[in-house]
């Protein structure tokens, strides 16, 4: 159905390595392994957490649905330039 626009993927670390985020919609325990995959790569993705299965601190870009994404977060926190 989707051709060449879907790649299937062996392992979860195949499956993380050059994507630009990852969705985590199950609580099945491999995923659990996304935060110590993710810091092995150099240009880490985005981790949109739909379980709230890993700490939000884990992984340097992170939503959890239902919380700020702490790309927000930090941005809401910075000073404000006076006008």
């Amino acid at each position: 159905l989707y051709g060449d626009r879907v790649r299937h993927a062996a392992t979860l670390a195949e499956a993380i390595e050059g994507s630009d985020g990852i969705l985590i919609m199950t609580a099945w325990p491999e995923f659990r392994d996304v935060a110590a995959l993710v810091a092995q790569l150099t240009s880490p993705p985005l981790v949109v957490d739909g379980r709230r299965l890993i700490d939000k601190t884990s992984v340097p870009r992170y939503a959890g649905i239902g919380l700020p994404s702490t790309a927000s977060a930090a941005a809401q926190s910075a000073p404000k330039k006076a006008e």
